[in-house]
């Protein structure tokens, strides 16, 4: 018995191995491409039927980096609706890669006021 839930175990975790791989390309293939613009709007019109539509859904798009630090990354955006630095959160490995003054693509998650679990996809 103990053999059969040790191997069931491994079979588990062997599993969730192979899934991590297409995290990623899940995540980009699921990808919202956004303008600042009309999501900031959208959020300004109504926050919750943003936050019903935007939750929980990876969002592609194109940044400069303005400032770095050890768990974020800022850039800065200039729209009707706001005007100032939008703050990115990312792992610190990825952080590492980025420049300052450099324009990127990203996919990351938005909860209404700053990004999160994001990766540079270009």
């Amino acid at each position: 018995m103990k053999k059969i839930i040790a191997l069931f175990m491994v079979l588990v975790f062997s599993l969730s191995l192979c899934a991590c791989g297409n995290t990623l390309e899940k995540m980009e293939k699921d990808a919202i491409s956004i303008e600042f613009e009309s999501l900031f709007q959208e959020y300004s019109d109504n926050a919750a039927a943003a936050e019903i539509k935007y939750k929980d859904q990876p969002l592609k798009f194109t940044a400069t980096v303005a400032t770095i630090d050890s768990f974020r990354f800022e850039f800065w955006v200039d729209t009707t609706i706001r005007s100032g630095f939008i703050t990115v959160k990312m792992d610190k490995k990825d952080l590492a890669n980025l420049i300052k003054g450099k324009t990127y693509t990203f996919v990351a998650y938005y909860d209404g006021d700053l990004f999160y679990d994001a990766v540079v996809i270009e």
